[in-house]
């Protein structure tokens, strides 16, 4: 999983979580994962309009750039069944997939907040809650302690390597903030504390 979103980063796409899940769904033969991905990012990079130098691929992105390359090419492995819907959307059952798969971690700590906020959409909550893990996964790492079951990307490293201890534990806690019961819209809740966490890296 790292080295996929190595790559799109390397291409200078993000993909939520979701979206990551929804990849891998499309493509259960590992061996031509990688190609798949390369298709899914020229068709995403020419459906979409970039946000700060980045195209962001959420779930519903993901699920027509899927279909666009699947009815142009043939894919070894189909889709995964059965379809599930999420937010009245139809999408293959979405895969379970390690921590440190989506960018919205990225986008946050590089102040990308159109890509954030693109990144979030159907389930907000579980959205802010994989942020949420992966930057924990890199905190620890970058303390030396050991990471399990968690893959942290070359740009998450990156990222995180330029803040103190004392701004990754204001931007956990920024995110986390997000369950206090201040809001009880749960959109309003995720992009409020996403805001306050890209105003402490920024």
């Amino acid at each position: 999983m790292k080295e996929l979103e190595d790559h799109a980063h390397s291409q200078r796409v993000l993909l939520s979580s979701d979206a990551m899940r929804h990849l891998i769904a499309m493509s259960t033969n590992e061996d031509n994962r990688m190609d798949f991905l390369d298709r899914v990012i020229l068709t995403g990079k020419g459906s979409y309009p970039s946000e700060d130098g980045w195209v962001v691929l959420n779930l519903s992105r993901m699920n027509e750039v899927c279909e666009k390359v699947t009815s142009s090419h043939s894919v070894t492995g189909a889709p995964l069944q059965p379809v599930s819907v999420v937010e009245g959307l139809e999408v293959p059952e979405l895969a379970n997939v390690p921590t440190g798969v989506g960018s919205l971690a990225e986008a946050i700590l590089s102040g990308n907040i159109v890509a954030a906020f693109a990144m979030i959409e159907n389930r907000p909550m579980i959205a802010l809650a994989d942020a949420t893990v992966d930057l924990d996964a890199a905190y620890r790492l970058k303390r030396g302690l050991v990471v399990i079951d968690s893959s942290v990307s070359e740009m998450l490293k990156e990222n995180i390597a330029r803040l103190t201890s004392e701004q990754i534990e204001a931007v956990i806690h920024a995110l986390t903030s997000a369950i206090d019961g201040t809001y009880t819209d749960e959109q309003s809740a995720v992009k409020t504390a996403i805001m306050k966490a890209v105003k402490i890296v920024v």
